[in-house]
């Protein structure tokens, strides 16, 4: 079933449309209509208003009598909406016209809700009375569509339940529409009125619903709702230092020990962070970068909804050789399905085999712990710092422009004393296996 008529027959809707768990409840009270119960004031009992509009009337002129059973002449009245209006208040009463006119009046420039018509008759003995016993008459204007506000898109996982999503003063119903989308749509109703959408496929669906009230007046709002049961993934990380520009952003492969290797990066202190989706925000407390001996503090974290990466800026020291890894839990995409995150790291650089991107083993749930290594001490990337790292400072020593694997370990853009004496110093390190 690609389309859906569903009946509100309620008389004061709230229009709210949310995303909820099927089968929760939540739906607006209904409200009296506060002015039912008035009527005619009893010191005009001889008189009476005929052709007054009963209850909700989407009539925008009116032609209202008044009758008499006595001698009378005249009469004043006034009309406005309910809510602003007085009988008891002698003021905006007209001027006196004669009983045989009657009350012509265009409600165009009120607005639509209850209005209240007040009428002041003069009796037999050319006595008029005091305001607060004119003649009264209510009723509730509607000559405008519904109101309906509804999101452009949804994210879910499962059915999604609208609540009652219409504001009108007369019954309406809701027909629901599928435009385009990879598979079948059902609309459903639950006995308390929302409306529960399900799709058999997931993928991206164009829907229509279009609000009728009982006075054919109608309107159309499209939205557009995804409907995903796919956990998002780890596409890719890379490194970068947030201070230069020397350095390119190094992506770090997988699928073997290679994912090791020495970051060639100087001053490495950022990490980036791809999705196979875009990401809620809950990424604030479910991203740590640690150490070997300590957890390195996140200075600042930012992300891309368009591209669907992350950013984490983390402490950094020029002095330092470590084993890293950086570790993601608790976060889920817009749909609500957790991070399919497991990842088999390699233990040493020669390793054959490891986990490959994307991340996951296709099922929602599971944190993504992922190694890597910086050094200060090894351009020639074999995760060791020996002779060979020495002599590449050396070979590259007062260059200019240069990068990390010309020896430029500080980061200052030039290979100097400082870079020198920092490799030989750290000469025995040797990271070619996780500690």
């Amino acid at each position: 079933m690609n389309s859906a008529k569903l009946i509100i027959m309620t008389r004061y809707l709230v229009l709210t449309a949310t995303l909820s768990a099927c089968g929760d409840d939540g739906v607006p009270s209904v409200k009296d209509d506060p002015l039912a119960a008035q009527g005619a004031g009893d010191a005009n009992a001889w008189a009476r208003l005929v052709g007054v509009p009963q209850g909700v009337s989407n009539a925008t002129e009116v032609a209202i009598t008044v009758a008499v059973t006595a001698d009378s002449s005249e009469y004043r009245y006034k009309i406005a909406e309910a809510a602003n209006t007085s009988c008891a208040d002698d003021a905006d009463y007209g001027e006196p016209a004669p009983t045989t006119n009657v009350i012509d009046t265009n409600l165009k420039k009120l607005d639509d809700g209850p209005l209240l018509l007040c009428v002041l008759v003069k009796d037999q003995n050319g006595n008029w009375p005091l305001p607060d016993a004119a003649l009264t008459a209510t009723w509730s204007k509607d000559s405008s569509v519904p109101l309906m506000q509804l999101a452009a898109e949804f994210y879910t996982n499962k059915p999604i339940v609208f609540k009652t999503a219409v504001e009108d003063l007369s019954p309406v119903t809701l027909d629901w529409e599928k435009l385009s989308g990879p598979g079948d749509i059902t609309f459903s109703s639950t006995p308390s009125g929302d409306t529960v959408i399900d799709a058999d496929k997931e993928g991206v669906y164009e829907v229509l619903v279009t609000t009728t009230d009982a006075f054919g007046y109608s309107s159309s709002k499209q939205t557009r709702i995804v409907f995903d049961r796919k956990g998002p993934r780890v596409t890719g990380v890379k490194i970068v230092s947030a201070a230069r520009t020397n350095d390119p952003a190094y992506a770090i492969p997988g699928g073997s020990g290679e994912q090791l290797r020495t970051v060639p990066v100087a001053l490495p202190n950022r990490v980036i962070i791809s999705f196979s989706e875009d990401m809620t925000d809950r990424l604030q407390n479910a991203v740590m970068v640690n150490g070997t001996a300590k957890a390195y503090k996140i200075i600042a974290l930012s992300y891309d909804a368009a591209a669907a990466t992350a950013t984490i800026d983390f402490e950094a020291s020029a002095h330092y050789f470590d084993a890293m890894t950086v570790l993601l839990k608790g976060i889920a995409d817009r749909a609500g399905n957790e991070l399919d995150g497991e990842w088999n790291n390699p233990k040493c650089l020669g390793d054959p085999a490891a986990s490959n991107f994307p991340s996951g083993d296709g099922k929602a749930g599971g944190e993504f712990k992922f190694f890597f290594t910086v050094a200060n001490s090894d351009p020639n990337l074999d995760n060791k710092t020996d002779l060979s790292d020495v002599a590449i400072v050396k070979d590259n020593f007062g260059a200019s422009n240069a990068r990390y694997a010309h020896g430029d370990i500080n980061g200052t853009g030039t290979v100097d004393l400082t870079d020198y004496s920092t490799v030989g110093g750290q000469v025995g390190m040797d990271q070619t296996c996780r500690p």
